[in-house]
């Protein structure tokens, strides 16, 4: 309440004791006010005088009498029986004198009374400290005083919540001298409820009995003093002095010492018939009534524990929460500290018995849950539950560790959008129902409850709100700025389709994670050694690189922030798997940036890997294993971009992953092209792709990604069957379908306008094959490309499909006998652009290989030389095979350059042999890594310019074309 200063008065030239309030507050304040007025207006000389009342700023203060000297319960030990009756004596007295001015002290306690040595040896006592005191004589309405005093010292009625009256303060004295004679109060408990407990079920014990030779006239006077009935005490602290008085004088008290069989037999004599009829009526009446007391009695023996058992979980909290707010360091010795202390916690409850069981296991839930431990928490609380220990608290206490466990498992489980909805049913929807039975219990803060309950509602502006108000009336409180995050980052996951709702724009979803960004670092600069806040920016981090690849500049700065975020967080716990998983799922969200913008991502991906090798048991056996499963992904993807076998990294993920989860669905995609280049069907390992999306929770949640992923896999399975010379009209149309349906669910993505533009361009191309109008198809490519390029110009495969968009346009030109270099040159514009943005995708050289073999074929068609655009498309094709050495494509690719060359040359009447050569050498590498319709083709045509019959090979090569019509495109009859 406020500190005592030793000061001087220069005006009247004495030492005084100055009391200065140190709090601000009104109520404070005014509390302390009213202590001086009462305490001014005793005169006694045993009641410490007020001399003045002031204020120094907003600090009020008041100059009292300054006594030199100890306290009561600090000089007990030098003091004898008679010294210590005579204080008590004195200090009645003085009671007496306040009780007359119609004062209550309600706080007489050892430390209150306050001793004086005289020169003599002698000492005076003085009453101090009247701030909780009770004016009889007024109202008293200005201060709401609740339950105030000291336990150890209080008397029942006042315990109880009664008011406090002379006969209370009476009761006080007794006990304290109790206390002083006997070396402990007559009561003791850690709590109120227990204090009480006591006081209805046990005596207090006679010092006589305790300590020999103590005098049985002083004993009976202390006992009156603290009759349990107040009317059975003395009538006045006159009285009490006056008894004590005569004691210390050798003459008869009036008080008498008569126990309960004494009382009980002269009832018997006066009422003997009545006696008899009622003894056997009460007998009765405790047979029945037995069970009753049985229960009562352990209720109340519940609420002592749980008071004890709470302070003790308290202090833990409290402990764990100090230490979060220090700077980053090790917490782990603090949290076995805390274990150390629920260990106790478990011995208590074994000693105690079955009247421990609730309280006990409530209270190591709350110790679990500030562990961070959600699931042993969740058992703890069952077991308090099922002891019969259910309370309003509990409710809370379980609803915040199902919350928590909700949070963990989105945060650290990186779970699918389909699974979500099972998530929230085994968590939030749980969780809820226990707020609402907790009936608005918050153990932080009231506004911080709604908040909870309104983010398991999903409404997450409310949350905000009421976020926002937690913590502007408790500025310490970091929590809230936690959930407030979280909510603006749900808020920002609706724009990406992610949510129940879409909101307006990306723009929006931004804002959304620009704000909870600045939650977070409020919570961290509050709590620098939470991990938890460092979990959940990373998460947040994420979310922000997933609006890159969706519809922004995907960048890899954003993840230095991550290696420092997850540097930290392993300083505070550096043997947490969670950390480490957080840490490896910023590397997995660093891969696919690599991968997009054509760095290699291989050391990255190896690095991680290597780092976590001796925790890959562990986090399959833990249920972890999703992050080791996509770094080998990535790994192998970059691979299969580089010339590498991925079927190892391949193998490895489907290791890590549960069979027939979604996340075997995306590699599919990765497996079948590489099993394509091979020359072996992908149809097997497309099919069961697809299977696993018809079948899994994907196929009925409304997020758009399953379905992005699913015309992705589609345009895959269409791009083998064209390359095999099958019609691959079934599968653009099922592609198309479902990359529609995900473009409606989420409008602000570029996957799938991006799919799209090549679903349609192939549709183009298949129609041009079989002689129909592709102009439809290709307006609805041009269409997709252009809504691509609203949302971002930054991914380099929307290039890539609107440059194969635009060279199908130049092939229907050409084949209807037109220029087609209009479109060849805004071909090579989308090229270049998506070049810049990624230079090392080999498919990028396929498409620039196609396009200026298209404007060679067009200069042979005019007779002009195609040399300078064979160098180009020659270029182009050995850029692309010194990344990926194994692409069959461009090895055919230059076999096709060379035998143009070679028909060029014949053509001019210059040797081929050289160009033959070159496109036979080419062509057998090409067959060597997948034979196909194409490598067929090329060999007929450079087998006929070499041979001495070139019209019968040009009739083989037209039956072959009627064949496999799709040939026709890529192959002009020369």
């Amino acid at each position: 309440m406020g500190v005592v200063h030793l000061a001087w008065d220069p005006l009247l030239r004495r030492q005084v004791a100055l009391k200065r309030l140190l709090n601000a507050d009104p109520v404070m304040a005014l509390r302390f006010m009213r202590e001086a007025q009462i305490q001014a207006r005793v005169e006694h000389p045993r009641i410490c005088k007020v001399f003045e009342v002031g204020s120094e700023g907003e600090h009020p203060f008041i100059a009292m009498q300054y006594i030199q000297g100890q306290t009561l319960g600090e000089a007990k030990d030098d003091l004898g029986i008679n010294e210590k009756a005579c204080i008590m004596a004195n200090v009645a007295g003085a009671l007496h004198a306040a009780h007359q001015m119609g004062l209550i002290h309600r706080d007489i306690k050892p430390s209150n009374i306050l001793l004086e040595f005289c020169e003599d040896g002698t000492c005076v006592p003085y009453i101090l400290d009247f701030g909780l005191a009770r004016d009889q004589s007024v109202a008293d309405l200005t201060l709401s005083w609740g339950l105030v005093g000291t336990p150890a010292f209080m008397s029942p009625e006042q315990a109880e919540g009664c008011e406090a009256t002379q006969s209370s303060d009476i009761y006080s004295l007794g006990a304290t001298f109790y206390a002083l004679f006997g070396g402990h109060p007559p009561f003791e408990a850690t709590t109120l409820a227990g204090l009480i407990h006591q006081q209805d079920t046990q005596i207090i014990r006679c010092l006589r009995r305790t300590i020999p030779g103590f005098p049985q006239d002083l004993d009976t006077i202390l006992l009156k003093c603290m009759e349990a009935d107040p009317a059975r005490r003395y009538d006045s602290a006159f009285d009490l002095e006056e008894d004590l008085r005569r004691w210390l004088a050798g003459e008869p008290i009036r008080a008498r010492a008569i126990g309960p069989l004494g009382r009980a037999w002269r009832r018997i004599k006066r009422h003997r018939t009545l006696s008899l009829a009622i003894t056997a009526g009460a007998l009765v009446a405790l047979s029945l009534a037995g069970w009753n007391v049985h229960a009562a009695r352990r209720a109340r023996a519940q609420v002592e524990l749980a008071q004890t058992f709470g302070l003790q979980v308290r202090e833990v909290e409290q402990l764990l929460r100090i230490e979060r707010m220090l700077p980053a360091h090790d917490i782990r010795p603090a949290e076995v500290q805390v274990k150390r202390r629920m260990s106790d916690i478990r011995t208590t409850m074994a000693k105690l018995g079955l009247v421990a069981e609730g309280p006990g296991h409530y209270a190591l839930g709350r110790g679990h849950l500030a562990l961070r431990e959600f699931s042993l928490a969740l058992d703890e609380l069952a077991k308090a539950r099922r002891a019969g220990f259910d309370s309003p608290d509990v409710a809370y206490a379980t609803g915040s560790a199902l919350m928590e466990g909700y949070f963990d498992e989105l945060l650290h489980r990186n779970p699918q959008p389909s699974e979500h909805e099972a998530i929230r049913q085994r968590f939030a929807v749980p969780a809820h129902a226990e707020f609402i039975r907790a009936m608005g219990r918050s153990q932080e803060d009231p506004a911080f409850g709604e908040a909870q309950v309104a983010m398991l509602e999903l409404d997450y502006p409310l949350c905000i709100r009421k976020c926002k108000d937690a913590f502007k009336a408790r500025p310490w409180m970091y929590e809230a700025k936690v959930l407030e995050a979280q909510a603006w980052g749900l808020l920002a996951n609706q724009s990406l389709g992610l949510g129940a709702e879409t909101i307006r724009s990306v723009g929006e979803g931004r804002a959304a994670l620009k704000n909870g960004e600045s939650a977070l670092e409020d919570a961290l600069r509050l709590a620098p050694s939470d991990e938890r806040i460092c979990g959940v920016m990373l998460a947040q981090i994420v979310r922000e690189s997933t609006f890159d690849a969706d519809g922004g500049e995907p960048s890899e700065a954003i993840f230095k922030r991550g290696d420092a975020l997850c540097a930290r967080a392993m300083l505070i716990r550096p043997d947490d798997l969670r950390v480490r998983q957080d840490w490896a799922y910023g590397r997995v969200r660093q891969g696919f940036v690599q991968l997009r913008t054509g760095v290699d991502v291989r050391p990255l991906m190896r690095e991680t890997l290597k780092a976590l090798q001796a925790d890959e048991r562990k986090i399959k056996d833990e249920g972890l294993a999703d992050v080791i499963a996509y770094l080998h992904w990535i790994l192998a993807d970059g691979q299969f971009r580089r010339g590498e076998d991925p079927l190892h990294e391949l193998e490895l993920m489907a290791f890590f992953l549960k069979p027939g989860t979604f996340d075997h669905v995306q590699p599919a995609c990765l497996l079948a092209e590489f099993l394509a280049s091979r020359g072996r069907s992908p149809l097997p390992v497309l099919e069961d792709a697809e299977r696993i999306l018809e079948t899994g929770p994907q196929a009925k949640s409304n997020n758009y990604y399953p379905l992005t992923v699913w015309g992705n896999l589609l345009l895959v399975r269409a791009e083998w069957e064209m390359d095999e010379g099958r019609d691959p009209r079934a599968t653009l149309d099922r592609a198309v379908l479902h990359l529609e349906q995900s473009q409606r669910l989420s409008p602000n993505s570029v996957f799938p306008p991006m799919h799209l533009v090549l679903a349609h361009a192939w549709k183009a191309r298949r129609a041009l094959a079989l002689g129909q109008d592709p102009a439809p198809h290709l307006e609805a490519a041009l269409t997709s490309g252009r809504r691509g390029l609203a949302i971002t110009r930054s991914h380099y495969r929307l290039h890539l499909g609107l440059a194969e968009a635009h060279r199908i346009r130049a092939l229907a030109a050409f084949a209807k006998r037109r220029d087609p270099s209009p479109f060849l040159q805004e071909a090579r514009a989308a090229l270049r652009e998506g070049s810049q943005l990624n230079a090392t995708d080999f498919r990028l050289f396929r498409e620039a290989v196609a396009i200026e073999v298209l404007a060679a074929d067009y200069a042979l068609r005019l007779n002009r030389s195609p040399l300078e655009d064979l160098t180009q498309a020659e270029r182009m094709a050995r850029r692309g095979l010194a990344i990926k050495g194994d692409d069959p494509k461009l090895r055919l690719a230059l076999a096709r350059i060379d035998r143009m060359r070679a028909a060029w040359a014949n053509s001019q009447g210059l040797s081929p042999d050289g160009a033959i050569q070159e496109a036979r050498l080419h062509l057998a590498q090409s067959i060597g890594i997948h034979p196909s319709p194409f490598t067929e083709a090329e060999r007929i045509l450079i087998e006929g310019l070499a041979s001495e019959a070139p019209v019968k090979a040009l009739e083989i090569f037209r039956v072959y074309t009627r064949n496999h019509p799709y040939l026709a495109l890529d192959y002009p009859i020369p």
